[in-house]
């Protein structure tokens, strides 16, 4: 059976963590990129005399920012009524509202919401030569 544009389109993946269920649209284009930009935006709201680059953080904060992003923009449904507030009559994903028990669990998301992004586009970068991390461990035709 092949697969649409459009059911790719609408394809999420899903990761649990500490029994707690999160379903991530996937992402298209650039998407991963805002990922990125939004984390060091985060970053930069909470240390403003830094740039937001995560050069000098420790991997848990890094991650943990990261896991905020990836939340705020990607996430489709989630059973931790944490992850959600309303602003304004909408009912939105705001990481400044995430409560402190929600910590620890944001960055183990955003390392699963990875390992399964990873599984669903399979291995390489589509053109023949392994991905980084395959042609590292040597997981891949390094010809």
């Amino acid at each position: 059976m092949s697969e649409t544009a459009a059911s790719v389109a609408q394809a999420t993946l899903s990761v649990s963590v500490r029994g707690v269920d999160f379903e991530f649209r996937i992402p298209k284009g650039r998407e991963m990129g805002r990922v990125g930009i939004r984390a060091a935006m985060l970053r930069r709201q909470d240390s403003p005399g830094d740039v937001g680059w995560e050069d000098g953080l420790d991997n848990w904060t890094a991650e943990y920012y990261r896991g905020c992003a990836l939340m705020e923009i990607l996430l489709a449904k989630s059973s931790a009524a944490w992850a959600y507030t309303e602003t304004n009559g909408d009912i939105v994903v705001d990481s400044s509202k995430f409560p402190p028990e929600s910590m620890a669990v944001v960055g183990e998301v955003n390392r699963a919401f990875l390992v399964a992004l990873d599984k669903f586009l399979g291995p390489g970068d589509r053109n023949g030569k392994p991905s980084g991390a395959e042609g590292v461990s040597g997981g891949g035709d390094s010809a």
